[in-house]
C-alpha cells in the first residue's frame, strides 16, 4: 500500500534552465503509453495480465506487466535463492527483517532484488543513474530538488532527462507527467522513513559504486543513512565494484567497516551480454543476485564459506583495486572511462604474484574516449530493460564504450 502525498515534501517537476520543452515531451510521453502492446502475456507464475494506458516503463514496478517485450527468467526466486543457498535459517529471519534499498548507480541492483523477490517496495533511486555525491546531496536536501533536469534528449522514443541538480539522470522517467511526481514523492516518503514502512525497520542498501573514488566515501554515505533512520535498528550497506581482476566479497575488518560489505566483478563479466531471447539484465541481475546472497549471509553469520578478502581499512581497500570511472551520471549511462590496470612488473594486490601488464586493455588504449549519450545511434538502445536484446539489434562491445543503464 502507498503511503499518502505528504505536502511537506516539496518536488518540481520542471527543467532549471530549460521550461520550454514541457508540451513536448508530454505529447512524446503520451504516444509512447498508448503504443503500450495490449495482448496479454504469459509470465513467469503461469499467468498473464492484459494492460492499456500503461506508462512505457510500468514493467520496471511489476514485472508481470507486459509492455511490448516479454522475458521468462532463467530460474523462479525460489530457485535462486535455494543455488545461492539463501534458505538457513539465520539468513532466512534476516531477509524477513530488514527492508531492501536499491542506490544505483544503474538498473541491475535493482532488477537483481526482483529476481530474488526481496524487493517488497519502490524508491526513488531504483531505475535512475546516480553518484554517491548526489545521493548525499539528495539526504542533505531531503530531495526538495531532486526531480529538477537541465537537459532531455530522445531516443528510440524515450525521453532522457538528465543535469538534474542533484546531479543524476531520469532514463525511465516521464518528469512532466503528474503521475511521476505522485509516485515519486511516496517513493522519497518511504525513502526518508516517513512512509507506509516503519523507520526503526532494519535497512540493507544497495549499490553499485560509480567509480573507486566512491569507495573513500562510504563511511559518510552510511552516516547519513543513520542519521536519517535515527530509530533503524541497523544500516547494512553493501557496495558492487564492477572492472576488477578478481571476482568476489571484500570486508574491512576495522571498526569502519561495520555495517559494510564489498563485492567485486572481473571487466570479462561486464562485457558480456546476454543471449538473444533473455533479459537484457539477465548476466549483471544475476551476478548482482550473487553478492547480495553473499552479503546477507555474511551479516546473518552464515558466511563461513564465503572465502572473504579483507581489508584493514577502506584505505587499503581502495589501494589494492583498480581504478574505473563510470562516467557522468547527470547525462550518461554506465560508461567504462577508467584506467582499469597495474603498471608493469607490480605485484597483484590481492594473491601477492606478479600480474604484469605491459599495456594497456584494449579498451583503454591512448587517446580513448567513451561516447557521451547524444552520440548513441537509434540502433544502441538507451536502456536494456525498455528494449530487445542488444545483440540482435546490432549492437557490439568494441573499445569505444561499455554501457549500462
Amino acid at each position: 500500500m502507498e503511503a499518502p502525498t505528504d505536502q511537506s515534501v516539496e518536488l518540481t517537476a520542471k527543467a532549471v534552465t530549460d521550461v520550454s520543452v514541457g508540451a513536448a515531451v508530454v505529447a512524446v510521453a503520451n504516444q509512447v503509453a498508448a503504443s503500450v502492446d495490449p495482448k496479454a502475456a504469459q509470465v513467469a507464475t503461469g499467468g498473464s495480465q492484459t494492460v492499456t494506458n500503461q506508462p512505457w516503463d510500468a514493467h520496471l514496478e511489476d514485472p508481470s506487466i507486459q509492455t511490448g517485450y516479454t522475458f521468462v527468467p532463467e530460474m523462479t526466486w525460489e530457485e535462486r535463492r535455494s543455488a545461492l543457498q539463501l534458505n538457513g535459517p539465520h539468513v532466512t529471519d534476516f531477509i524477513q527483517r530488514v527492508e531492501f534499498i536499491s542506490l544505483g548507480c544503474y538498473c541491475s541492483p535493482s532488477y537483481a532484488l526482483q529476481l530474488l523477490n526481496l524487493r517488497k517496495n519502490s524508491y526513488p533511486f531504483d531505475w535512475t543513474r546516480s553518484s554517491l555525491e548526489g545521493i548525499l546531496h539528495c539526504l542533505d536536501m531531503r530531495f526538495e530538488d531532486f526531480l529538477t533536469y537541465s537537459t532531455y534528449q530522445m531516443v528510440d522514443q524515450h525521453v532522457v532527462f538528465g543535469g538534474t541538480r542533484w546531479g543524476g539522470s531520469f532514463w525511465h522517467h516521464n518528469l512532466e507527467a503528474p503521475m511521476t511526481v505522485q509516485d515519486m514523492t511516496r517513493r522519497i516518503h518511504r525513502f526518508l522513513g516517513t512512509g507506509d514502512v516503519s523507520p526503526k525497520v532494519p535497512r540493507v542498501f544497495i549499490r553499485i559504486i560509480n567509480s573507486t573514488r566512491e569507495i573513500g566515501q562510504a563511511i559518510r554515505l552510511r552516516q547519513a543513512l543513520k542519521s536519517s533512520f535515527p530509530e533503524a535498528q541497523e544500516i547494512y550497506m553493501l557496495l558492487l565494484i564492477e572492472l576488477q581482476m578478481e571476482r568476489g566479497p571484500i570486508a574491512v575488518t576495522a571498526p569502519e567497516g561495520q555495517g559494510l560489505f564489498f563485492f567485486s566483478f572481473t571487466e570479462e563479466e561486464f562485457r558480456q551480454v546476454p543471449a538473444p531471447g533473455r533479459h537484457p539484465l539477465s548476466l549483471s541481475g544475476a551476478r548482482c543476485a550473487e553478492a547480495i546472497a553473499a552479503g546477507l549471509k555474511w551479516w546473518a553469520g552464515e558466511g563461513m564459506d564465503l572465502n572473504v578478502r579483507t581489508c584493514d581499512s577502506l584505505a587499503q581497500l581502495s589501494s589494492r583495486i583498480y581504478q574505473f570511472d563510470g562516467g557522468d551520471p547527470a547525462r550518461e549511462l554506465f560508461v567504462f572511462g577508467g584506467n582499469s590496470w597495474a603498471p608493469s612488473g607490480t605485484a597483484h594486490p590481492w594473491s601477492g604474484s606478479c600480474r604484469s601488464r605491459s599495456s594497456r586493455p584494449s579498451c583503454c588504449r591512448p587517446g580513448w574516449t567513451h561516447q557521451s549519450p547524444s552520440q548513441y545511434s537509434a540502433s544502441a538502445a538507451i536502456c536494456r530493460f525498455s528494449c530487445p536484446p542488444l545483440l540482435s539489434r546490432g549492437w557490439s562491445f568494441s573499445s569505444s564504450s561499455t554501457a549500462e543503464s
